[in-house]
Protein backbone atom coordinates (compact mmCIF):
# COMPACT_ATOMS: atom_id res chain seq x y z
CA UNK A 1 0.00 0.00 0.00
CA UNK A 2 1.60 3.57 -1.06
CA UNK A 3 1.48 6.43 1.14
CA UNK A 4 -1.02 7.84 -0.65
CA UNK A 5 -3.78 4.82 0.01
CA UNK A 6 -2.83 4.75 3.59
CA UNK A 7 -3.47 8.36 3.85
CA UNK A 8 -5.73 9.66 1.10
CA UNK A 9 -5.71 13.61 2.20
CA UNK A 10 -2.69 13.50 0.67
CA UNK A 11 -3.29 12.95 -2.68
CA UNK A 12 -4.23 16.56 -2.64
CA UNK A 13 -1.82 19.11 -3.66
CA UNK A 14 -3.38 21.90 -1.27
CA UNK A 15 -3.84 19.73 1.79
CA UNK A 16 -0.10 18.68 1.13
CA UNK A 17 0.46 22.39 1.32
CA UNK A 18 -1.48 22.84 3.98
CA UNK A 19 -0.36 19.93 5.94
CA UNK A 20 3.37 20.52 5.51
CA UNK A 21 2.49 25.11 6.81
CA UNK A 22 1.17 23.51 9.98
CA UNK A 23 3.84 21.14 10.61
CA UNK A 24 6.78 23.43 10.16
CA UNK A 25 4.75 25.84 12.15
CA UNK A 26 3.68 24.15 15.07
CA UNK A 27 7.43 22.88 15.45
CA UNK A 28 8.53 26.15 16.31
CA UNK A 29 5.56 26.70 18.65
CA UNK A 30 6.74 23.63 20.52
CA UNK A 31 10.35 25.06 21.11
CA UNK A 32 9.25 27.82 22.02
CA UNK A 33 7.03 26.42 24.52
CA UNK A 34 9.65 24.62 26.28
CA UNK A 35 11.77 27.23 25.94
CA UNK A 36 9.55 29.81 27.36
CA UNK A 37 8.41 27.68 30.28
CA UNK A 38 12.18 26.74 31.31
CA UNK A 39 12.90 30.55 31.46
CA UNK A 40 9.89 31.55 33.44
CA UNK A 41 10.67 28.84 36.05
CA UNK A 42 14.79 29.83 36.18
CA UNK A 43 13.60 33.38 36.35
CA UNK A 44 10.57 32.88 38.91
CA UNK A 45 10.77 29.38 40.36
CA UNK A 46 7.10 30.11 40.96
CA UNK A 47 4.07 27.26 39.74
CA UNK A 48 2.22 30.76 39.79
CA UNK A 49 4.47 32.08 37.05
CA UNK A 50 4.08 29.12 34.85
CA UNK A 51 0.61 28.87 35.28
CA UNK A 52 -0.06 32.75 34.40
CA UNK A 53 1.95 32.54 31.18
CA UNK A 54 -0.44 29.52 30.60
CA UNK A 55 -3.05 31.52 30.96
CA UNK A 56 -2.44 34.37 29.02
CA UNK A 57 -1.97 32.57 26.19
CA UNK A 58 -5.39 30.71 26.48
CA UNK A 59 -7.30 33.79 28.18
CA UNK A 60 -7.90 35.44 25.01
CA UNK A 61 -9.06 32.76 22.71
CA UNK A 62 -11.34 32.18 25.72
CA UNK A 63 -12.77 36.28 25.40
CA UNK A 64 -12.38 36.22 21.26
CA UNK A 65 -12.66 32.60 19.94
CA UNK A 66 -16.34 32.82 18.95
CA UNK A 67 -15.61 36.41 17.20
CA UNK A 68 -12.68 34.30 15.61
CA UNK A 69 -15.25 31.57 14.40
CA UNK A 70 -17.57 34.16 13.01
CA UNK A 71 -14.45 35.51 11.14
CA UNK A 72 -13.84 32.39 9.95
CA UNK A 73 -17.04 32.06 8.74
CA UNK A 74 -16.98 35.25 6.72
CA UNK A 75 -13.81 36.14 5.86
CA UNK A 76 -11.51 34.49 3.48
CA UNK A 77 -10.06 31.69 5.41
CA UNK A 78 -6.78 31.52 3.75
CA UNK A 79 -5.70 35.04 3.75
CA UNK A 80 -7.32 34.91 7.61
CA UNK A 81 -4.50 32.17 8.14
CA UNK A 82 -1.82 33.91 6.31
CA UNK A 83 -2.12 36.69 8.30
CA UNK A 84 -2.23 35.42 11.83
CA UNK A 85 1.07 33.23 10.91
CA UNK A 86 2.61 37.00 10.44
CA UNK A 87 1.05 38.30 13.48
CA UNK A 88 2.27 35.72 15.52
CA UNK A 89 5.71 35.92 14.36
CA UNK A 90 6.26 39.54 15.71
CA UNK A 91 5.93 37.98 19.37
CA UNK A 92 8.72 35.35 18.82
CA UNK A 93 10.98 37.98 17.30
CA UNK A 94 10.68 40.13 20.69
CA UNK A 95 10.64 37.33 22.54
CA UNK A 96 13.83 36.08 21.10
CA UNK A 97 15.47 39.99 21.53
CA UNK A 98 14.77 40.20 25.36
CA UNK A 99 16.09 36.83 26.11
CA UNK A 100 19.10 37.27 23.98
CA UNK A 101 19.77 40.51 25.05
CA UNK A 102 19.14 39.86 28.68
CA UNK A 103 16.28 42.14 29.19
CA UNK A 104 14.03 38.99 29.59
CA UNK A 105 11.48 39.07 32.38
CA UNK A 106 8.23 36.98 33.90
CA UNK A 107 6.20 39.90 32.94
CA UNK A 108 7.41 40.38 29.50
CA UNK A 109 7.05 36.83 28.63
CA UNK A 110 3.38 36.50 30.00
CA UNK A 111 2.46 40.13 27.71
CA UNK A 112 4.12 38.18 24.92
CA UNK A 113 2.49 35.11 25.30
CA UNK A 114 -1.10 37.01 25.86
CA UNK A 115 -0.41 38.77 21.98
CA UNK A 116 0.13 35.21 20.63
CA UNK A 117 -3.58 34.25 22.70
CA UNK A 118 -5.16 37.06 20.76
CA UNK A 119 -3.79 35.64 17.67
CA UNK A 120 -5.05 31.99 18.15
CA UNK A 121 -8.21 33.19 18.59
CA UNK A 122 -8.41 33.69 15.18
CA UNK A 123 -6.36 31.22 13.73
CA UNK A 124 -7.86 28.05 15.44
CA UNK A 125 -11.09 28.37 14.09
CA UNK A 126 -9.98 29.45 10.57
CA UNK A 127 -7.83 26.34 10.15
CA UNK A 128 -10.15 23.95 11.51
CA UNK A 129 -13.17 24.96 9.41
CA UNK A 130 -10.44 25.18 6.13
CA UNK A 131 -9.81 21.56 6.58
CA UNK A 132 -13.08 20.53 5.09
CA UNK A 133 -12.88 23.16 2.41
CA UNK A 134 -9.40 21.26 1.08
CA UNK A 135 -10.68 17.59 1.09
CA UNK A 136 -13.55 15.71 -0.08
CA UNK A 137 -15.96 14.37 2.71
CA UNK A 138 -14.66 10.86 2.65
CA UNK A 139 -10.78 12.38 3.05
CA UNK A 140 -11.72 14.24 5.62
CA UNK A 141 -11.41 11.74 8.53
CA UNK A 142 -7.68 10.97 7.26
CA UNK A 143 -7.18 15.21 6.58
CA UNK A 144 -8.51 15.93 10.82
CA UNK A 145 -6.21 12.99 11.60
CA UNK A 146 -3.27 13.75 9.66
CA UNK A 147 -2.89 17.06 11.41
CA UNK A 148 -3.03 15.56 14.77
CA UNK A 149 0.13 13.52 13.55
CA UNK A 150 1.76 16.74 12.71
CA UNK A 151 0.48 18.62 15.89
CA UNK A 152 1.97 15.39 17.63
CA UNK A 153 5.07 14.94 15.54
CA UNK A 154 6.32 18.33 15.93
CA UNK A 155 5.66 18.14 20.26
CA UNK A 156 8.45 15.47 20.27
CA UNK A 157 10.37 16.67 17.52
CA UNK A 158 10.20 20.69 18.57
CA UNK A 159 10.35 19.81 22.52
CA UNK A 160 13.21 17.68 22.18
CA UNK A 161 14.73 20.10 20.26
CA UNK A 162 14.24 22.46 22.62
CA UNK A 163 15.94 20.57 26.01
CA UNK A 164 18.92 20.30 23.78
CA UNK A 165 19.19 23.47 22.30
CA UNK A 166 18.49 24.94 25.87
CA UNK A 167 21.63 22.88 27.52
CA UNK A 168 23.89 24.18 24.75
CA UNK A 169 23.22 27.22 23.80
CA UNK A 170 20.33 29.58 24.76
CA UNK A 171 16.20 29.84 25.19
CA UNK A 172 16.98 32.66 22.48
CA UNK A 173 17.58 30.27 19.63
CA UNK A 174 14.59 28.86 20.33
CA UNK A 175 12.17 31.96 19.89
CA UNK A 176 14.36 32.81 16.60
CA UNK A 177 13.30 29.50 15.17
CA UNK A 178 10.05 29.84 15.74
CA UNK A 179 10.19 33.15 14.38
CA UNK A 180 10.92 31.70 11.12
CA UNK A 181 8.44 28.83 11.31
CA UNK A 182 5.72 31.29 11.39
CA UNK A 183 7.07 32.77 8.16
CA UNK A 184 7.81 30.10 6.61
CA UNK A 185 4.18 28.60 7.19
CA UNK A 186 2.61 31.69 6.23
CA UNK A 187 4.68 31.12 2.70
CA UNK A 188 3.14 27.81 2.55
CA UNK A 189 -0.56 28.65 3.18
CA UNK A 190 -0.20 31.70 0.47
CA UNK A 191 0.28 28.92 -1.93
CA UNK A 192 -3.25 27.04 -1.57
CA UNK A 193 -4.65 27.62 -4.95
CA UNK A 194 -8.22 28.32 -4.37
CA UNK A 195 -11.55 28.77 -6.86
CA UNK A 196 -12.91 31.06 -4.77
CA UNK A 197 -12.42 32.48 -1.50
CA UNK A 198 -12.68 29.56 1.34
CA UNK A 199 -16.02 31.41 3.37
CA UNK A 200 -18.62 29.72 5.09
CA UNK A 201 -20.89 31.71 2.74
CA UNK A 202 -23.89 33.89 3.53
CA UNK A 203 -26.34 32.19 1.74
CA UNK A 204 -28.06 31.65 4.79
CA UNK A 205 -29.17 34.91 6.30
CA UNK A 206 -30.41 33.34 9.64
CA UNK A 207 -27.02 31.84 10.61
CA UNK A 208 -24.92 34.82 10.39
CA UNK A 209 -24.79 35.44 14.17
CA UNK A 210 -23.05 33.91 17.03
CA UNK A 211 -26.00 33.05 19.05
CA UNK A 212 -27.44 31.26 16.00
CA UNK A 213 -23.95 29.10 16.89
CA UNK A 214 -24.86 28.32 19.43
CA UNK A 215 -28.29 27.45 19.08
CA UNK A 216 -27.20 24.96 16.77
CA UNK A 217 -24.80 23.43 19.00
CA UNK A 218 -27.63 22.71 22.05
CA UNK A 219 -30.05 21.72 19.74
CA UNK A 220 -27.22 18.41 18.82
CA UNK A 221 -26.88 16.51 22.36
CA UNK A 222 -24.14 14.42 20.57
CA UNK A 223 -22.10 17.42 19.93
CA UNK A 224 -23.05 19.38 22.81
CA UNK A 225 -21.90 15.31 24.67
CA UNK A 226 -18.44 15.59 23.06
CA UNK A 227 -17.98 19.57 23.83
CA UNK A 228 -18.47 18.38 27.17
CA UNK A 229 -15.72 15.83 27.51
CA UNK A 230 -13.56 18.04 26.14
CA UNK A 231 -14.05 20.91 28.53
CA UNK A 232 -13.21 18.27 31.37
CA UNK A 233 -10.35 17.84 29.51
CA UNK A 234 -9.07 21.07 29.27
CA UNK A 235 -9.95 22.48 32.43
CA UNK A 236 -8.58 19.09 34.36
CA UNK A 237 -6.47 17.16 32.15
CA UNK A 238 -4.35 19.51 30.07
CA UNK A 239 -2.60 21.97 32.98
CA UNK A 240 -0.44 19.76 33.81
CA UNK A 241 1.36 20.85 30.74
CA UNK A 242 3.45 23.85 32.24
CA UNK A 243 3.98 22.09 35.54
CA UNK A 244 6.43 19.65 33.81
CA UNK A 245 9.35 21.97 34.58
CA UNK A 246 8.73 21.12 38.03
CA UNK A 247 8.25 17.48 37.91
CA UNK A 248 11.24 17.58 36.22
CA UNK A 249 13.42 19.87 38.27
CA UNK A 250 11.34 18.89 42.00
CA UNK A 251 10.27 15.79 41.33
CA UNK A 252 12.06 13.72 38.71
CA UNK A 253 15.60 15.89 39.48
CA UNK A 254 16.41 15.28 35.54
CA UNK A 255 17.14 19.31 34.81
CA UNK A 256 16.20 20.72 31.03
CA UNK A 257 16.77 17.16 29.63
CA UNK A 258 14.37 15.20 31.39
CA UNK A 259 11.72 18.26 30.30
CA UNK A 260 12.57 17.81 26.65
CA UNK A 261 12.43 13.88 27.46
CA UNK A 262 8.79 14.46 29.57
CA UNK A 263 7.76 16.55 26.49
CA UNK A 264 8.87 14.80 23.95
CA UNK A 265 7.64 11.58 25.03
CA UNK A 266 4.13 13.26 25.14
CA UNK A 267 4.23 13.73 21.63
CA UNK A 268 5.63 10.13 20.87
CA UNK A 269 2.50 8.49 22.66
CA UNK A 270 0.61 10.87 20.69
CA UNK A 271 1.93 10.44 17.06
CA UNK A 272 1.98 7.24 17.59
CA UNK A 273 -2.32 7.22 18.22
CA UNK A 274 -2.21 9.83 15.26
CA UNK A 275 -0.35 7.76 12.92
CA UNK A 276 -2.56 4.42 13.94
CA UNK A 277 -6.29 6.71 13.31
CA UNK A 278 -5.01 8.08 10.20
CA UNK A 279 -4.55 4.76 8.62
CA UNK A 280 -8.22 3.75 9.69
CA UNK A 281 -10.31 4.44 6.90
CA UNK A 282 -13.21 5.24 9.14
CA UNK A 283 -13.98 5.10 12.56
CA UNK A 284 -17.15 3.74 13.75
CA UNK A 285 -18.89 4.53 17.53
CA UNK A 286 -16.83 7.74 17.95
CA UNK A 287 -18.51 9.18 20.74
CA UNK A 288 -18.15 5.56 22.84
CA UNK A 289 -14.75 5.55 21.96
CA UNK A 290 -14.03 9.09 22.86
CA UNK A 291 -15.35 8.31 26.57
CA UNK A 292 -12.67 5.56 26.63
CA UNK A 293 -9.93 7.40 25.39
CA UNK A 294 -10.39 10.49 28.00
CA UNK A 295 -10.92 7.63 30.98
CA UNK A 296 -7.74 6.15 29.30
CA UNK A 297 -5.71 10.26 29.61
CA UNK A 298 -6.83 11.01 32.57
CA UNK A 299 -5.52 7.49 34.70
CA UNK A 300 -2.06 7.56 32.87
CA UNK A 301 -1.87 11.04 34.03
CA UNK A 302 -2.84 10.30 37.41
CA UNK A 303 -0.21 7.31 37.79
CA UNK A 304 2.77 10.05 36.13
CA UNK A 305 1.56 12.37 38.97
CA UNK A 306 2.24 9.46 41.60
CA UNK A 307 5.85 8.85 40.00
CA UNK A 308 8.66 9.49 41.12
CA UNK A 309 11.40 7.58 38.59
CA UNK A 310 11.84 9.45 35.33
CA UNK A 311 11.42 6.25 32.74
CA UNK A 312 7.98 5.47 34.33
CA UNK A 313 6.82 8.77 34.46
CA UNK A 314 7.73 8.56 30.56
CA UNK A 315 5.69 5.93 30.11
CA UNK A 316 2.88 6.98 32.03
CA UNK A 317 3.13 10.25 29.59
CA UNK A 318 3.41 7.93 26.59
CA UNK A 319 0.19 6.72 27.08
CA UNK A 320 -1.43 10.11 28.31
CA UNK A 321 -0.20 11.27 25.11
CA UNK A 322 -1.90 8.87 23.11
CA UNK A 323 -4.96 8.96 25.04
CA UNK A 324 -5.63 12.64 24.21
CA UNK A 325 -4.81 12.34 20.56
CA UNK A 326 -7.40 10.10 20.36
CA UNK A 327 -9.79 12.03 22.39
CA UNK A 328 -9.73 15.62 20.17
CA UNK A 329 -8.92 13.61 16.87
CA UNK A 330 -12.40 11.41 17.62
CA UNK A 331 -14.00 15.01 18.79
CA UNK A 332 -12.82 16.98 15.87
CA UNK A 333 -13.86 14.14 13.11
CA UNK A 334 -17.15 13.71 14.70
CA UNK A 335 -18.07 17.56 15.26
CA UNK A 336 -16.27 18.32 11.13
CA UNK A 337 -18.83 15.69 9.97
CA UNK A 338 -21.66 16.38 11.52
CA UNK A 339 -21.66 20.69 10.86
CA UNK A 340 -22.72 22.30 7.42
CA UNK A 341 -19.93 24.47 5.83
CA UNK A 342 -21.64 27.68 6.73
CA UNK A 343 -21.90 26.89 10.45
CA UNK A 344 -18.31 25.27 10.91
CA UNK A 345 -16.43 28.33 11.95
CA UNK A 346 -18.51 29.01 14.45
CA UNK A 347 -19.18 25.32 15.92
CA UNK A 348 -15.59 25.11 15.51
CA UNK A 349 -14.80 28.01 17.60
CA UNK A 350 -16.65 26.50 20.43
CA UNK A 351 -14.71 23.19 19.91
CA UNK A 352 -11.90 25.92 20.10
CA UNK A 353 -13.17 27.76 23.74
CA UNK A 354 -14.00 24.47 24.67
CA UNK A 355 -10.45 22.83 24.23
CA UNK A 356 -8.06 26.09 24.87
CA UNK A 357 -10.21 28.89 25.74
CA UNK A 358 -11.20 27.16 29.42
CA UNK A 359 -8.06 26.66 29.76
CA UNK A 360 -6.59 29.68 31.92
CA UNK A 361 -9.43 28.26 34.58
CA UNK A 362 -7.62 25.49 34.66
CA UNK A 363 -4.53 26.34 34.75
CA UNK A 364 -5.08 29.27 37.36
CA UNK A 365 -6.42 26.20 39.67
CA UNK A 366 -3.89 24.03 38.76
CA UNK A 367 -1.16 26.75 39.26
CA UNK A 368 -2.63 27.33 42.66
CA UNK A 369 -2.96 24.02 44.23
CA UNK A 370 0.78 23.26 43.10
CA UNK A 371 1.63 25.76 45.23
CA UNK A 372 -0.34 24.97 48.36
CA UNK A 373 -0.43 21.07 47.92
CA UNK A 374 2.41 20.46 45.76
CA UNK A 375 2.73 19.82 41.87
CA UNK A 376 2.56 16.00 42.29
CA UNK A 377 -0.62 16.06 44.56
CA UNK A 378 -2.53 18.76 42.37
CA UNK A 379 -2.04 16.76 39.25
CA UNK A 380 -3.24 13.61 40.69
CA UNK A 381 -6.44 15.67 42.20
CA UNK A 382 -7.24 16.87 39.03
CA UNK A 383 -6.82 14.04 36.79
CA UNK A 384 -9.16 11.89 39.44
CA UNK A 385 -11.84 15.14 38.66
CA UNK A 386 -11.34 14.58 34.94
CA UNK A 387 -12.47 10.74 35.79
CA UNK A 388 -15.43 12.02 37.79
CA UNK A 389 -16.51 13.80 34.81
CA UNK A 390 -15.48 11.66 32.12
CA UNK A 391 -17.67 9.17 33.56
CA UNK A 392 -21.05 11.57 34.21
CA UNK A 393 -20.91 13.31 30.64
CA UNK A 394 -19.75 9.93 28.70
CA UNK A 395 -23.17 8.15 29.58
CA UNK A 396 -24.83 9.09 26.93
CA UNK A 397 -22.72 8.80 24.31
CA UNK A 398 -22.04 5.39 25.45
CA UNK A 399 -25.15 4.38 25.30
CA UNK A 400 -25.70 6.34 21.81
CA UNK A 401 -22.40 5.74 20.23
CA UNK A 402 -21.77 7.80 16.36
Amino acid sequence: MTLKERFPAFTGRNYRLFWTAQFISLTGVWMQSVAQGWLIYKLSMSPAALAAAAIALSAPVFVFSVFGGLAADFVDRKKLLVSTQIAASVPALILYYITATDKASVEWIIALAAMTGVVNAFEYPARHAMTAEIVTRDKLTSAVTLQAVAFNATRMIGSSAAGFIIVVSSPAICFLINFVSYLTGALLYSMIEQEAASTGGDSVKNTRSIADGIKFILKRRDITGVLIIVAAVSLFGIPFIPMLPLFAEGVLHSGADGLGMLSGITGAGSMIAAITVACMPEISHKGRNMVFSAFFFAFSLFLFARSTNLYFSMAALAAAGWGIVCILALANCFIQHKCPSHMRGRVMAVFSFALVGLAPVGHAVMGYSAGKLGVADAVSMSSLICILIVIAGGVNLIKNPA
